[in-house]
């Protein structure tokens, strides 16, 4: 008897370590995991991007919750989580959208080191039924990211800034990115975000970015900015301060004022209505610089000492889908923006070609920038059955 123990000890205790050969590197407490491959076609350039946040949009039946036939246990989804290719390492993430009834998961995951030459891999788990909290954090973005609105279902600001909205008219929307906005410009529709000091720029780099669907392709409108036109009944003065990206009838800009001066870079691409462009304007240097999907569409000179420091004075708002006039001490919205907008972001630094194009890349089509692979379950000993079951 004493041998036959010896000898079943010996067999579990190598099936143990088999185990842990395979499943060892499992992040505690989960169930479930699927393996995540970010191409590194998909990512273009030379040098690898640092504290990228990836989109990660998955539908599967596996991440419906439990009771809908998958492995999520948490109605929110908040029993998933992301690891660095160790398996173990977890990274910063934000979830966007959960629906337990399709297994939809929509969230953004702050990758260390996205590279274009090597594919990254992450893994996602899920199946934890001790979590009730929602795992999402503002870390996601790191310090550069000033502003960043999903705007689905809501107006608030994902960063650690907390620059939140409050929307007038705007109704949700389906968006590029799960939902968006729909302004109606006939109001007008518009999105106020307050007066921060934290987006007066001085003479420093800043990017804006959104994307937009829109209903007309004739007239101004205004995407995202800050700043405002004053008027004196008295003397009858215009001083203007600020920096918006916007449309002007078929063509994407990116304008800035300095007082009385101004610089516009406009779009070579010609808009059609009705269509999901990614827009992105930016201050670099002495350069204004305007892309429409990704691609650098033009880039002019001239506004290295526009000073933005003192953009808030007028007082100047920040806004999306209109522009501030301010005429004898009221002010009435204008330049308003027809159509649906979404994830609009403000950035404390002029992102790289690169980099823009690789967020075009992930967010206009998000399953060719990476290949989820299929469920993994870790798998536990019996030891009262003698079997290898799954969870």
């Amino acid at each position: 008897m004493t041998i036959r123990k010896t000898k079943l000890f010996t067999v579990l205790a190598i099936l143990f370590l088999l185990a842990q050969g395979v499943y060892g590197q499992w992040l505690a407490g989960y169930l479930y995991r699927k393996k995540i491959t970010i191409q590194a076609s998909q990512v273009p350039g030379s040098s690898n991007l640092t504290d990228f946040p990836v989109l990660i949009e998955i539908t599967s039946t596996d991440l419906k919750q439990k009771g809908s036939g998958g492995g999520v246990a948490n109605a929110n989804g908040w029993d998933t989580r992301f690891t660095a290719a160790d398996k173990i390492t977890t990274l910063n993430h934000e979830i966007e959208r959960y629906d337990a009834a399709t297994g939809t998961l929509t969230a953004w995951v702050r990758i260390p080191s996205l590279s274009p030459t090597t594919n990254t891999d992450i893994y996602l788990y899920f199946g934890n039924t001790s979590i009730s909290s929602d795992p999402s954090t503002s870390s996601t973005w790191n310090s550069n990211y000033l502003g960043v609105w999903h705007l689905h279902d809501d107006f608030n600001d994902a960063t650690a800034n907390n620059i939140d909205g409050t929307a007038t008219g705007t109704t949700n929307s389906t968006g590029q990115i799960a939902d968006g906005q729909n302004f109606n410009n006939g109001n007008p529709d518009y999105i106020d975000l307050g007066n921060s000091s934290v987006l007066n720029f001085g003479t420093e780099n800043w990017t804006l970015s959104a994307w937009v669907n829109t209903s007309s392709t004739s007239g101004q409108q205004n995407i995202l900015g800050k700043g405002a036109e004053n008027y004196s009944f008295w003397f009858w003065t215009q001083n203007d301060d600020g920096y918006f990206i916007g449309l002007n009838g078929q063509n994407a800009f990116i304008e800035v004022f300095d007082g009385n001066n101004g610089k516009t870079a406009t779009s070579v691409t010609n808009l059609s209505a009705n269509i999901w462009y990614y827009i992105t304007g930016q201050k670099i240097g002495d350069y204004l610089q305007i892309y429409v999907n990704g691609s650098l569409e033009s880039s002019v000179s001239g506004v290295i000492n526009y000073d933005l420091s003192r953009v808030d004075k007028n007082p100047a708002y920040i806004g999306i889908g209109r522009y501030i006039d301010f005429f004898g001490g009221n002010n009435f919205p204008y330049r308003s923006f027809g159509g649906d907008i979404d994830e609009a972001r403000i950035v404390h630094t002029a992102l790289s070609q690169e980099w823009i194009q690789t967020e075009y890349n992930n967010q206009s089509n998000p399953s060719a920038f990476y290949i989820a692979g299929s469920t993994e379950a870790v798998a536990r000993y019996a030891i009262k059955s003698g079997n290898w079951n799954d969870p």
